[in-house]
């Protein structure tokens, strides 16, 4: 009688260390680019906040005749605009969910009117505050 020889064929221990060394690295690799874009997304959403205040101001001059004048706190112009109308919804950060307050850690909104309402400057930051994403001077 013959016997047959039964081979068995696998990875071993180094080969499936390796393999796993390099999922992993291809995962950090993966989840640090997620990061980013999730941060850019977030930039993106502040600038349309900042758009859609920058609307809502230009309308206000145009019924009103100036803009809202001052060194105005972000919340208190989003207020102001919102009870004005020309702000249908209040809109929240999205760095913090939470409403826009002067002291945001990122996505930071600025609103000045130095002079009596006759111009102004809109400007909003992105992650940290670092850079400055938008920019308008409303003349």
């Amino acid at each position: 009688m013959k016997t047959k020889q039964i081979l068995l064929t696998g990875f071993t221990l180094l080969e499936m260390m390796i393999v796993i060394a390099v999922m992993g690295i291809l995962i950090a690799l993966a989840l640090r680019g997620v990061g980013g874009i999730v941060n850019k997304a977030k930039e993106s959403s502040v600038k349309s906040v900042a758009h859609q205040l920058q609307i809502a101001i230009e309308t206000y001059r145009l019924d009103q005749g100036m803009y809202p004048s001052g060194a105005l706190q972000v919340e208190t112009l989003i207020d102001q605009l919102h009870q004005y109308g020309g702000l249908p919804t209040t809109p929240k950060n999205p760095f913090t969910g939470l409403a826009y307050q002067n002291n945001d850690p990122s996505g930071k909104i600025l609103y000045t009117s130095p002079d009596a309402g006759a111009t102004y400057t809109l400007s909003a930051y992105g992650t940290l505050n670092a850079s400055r994403i938008f920019e308008v001077i409303g003349e």
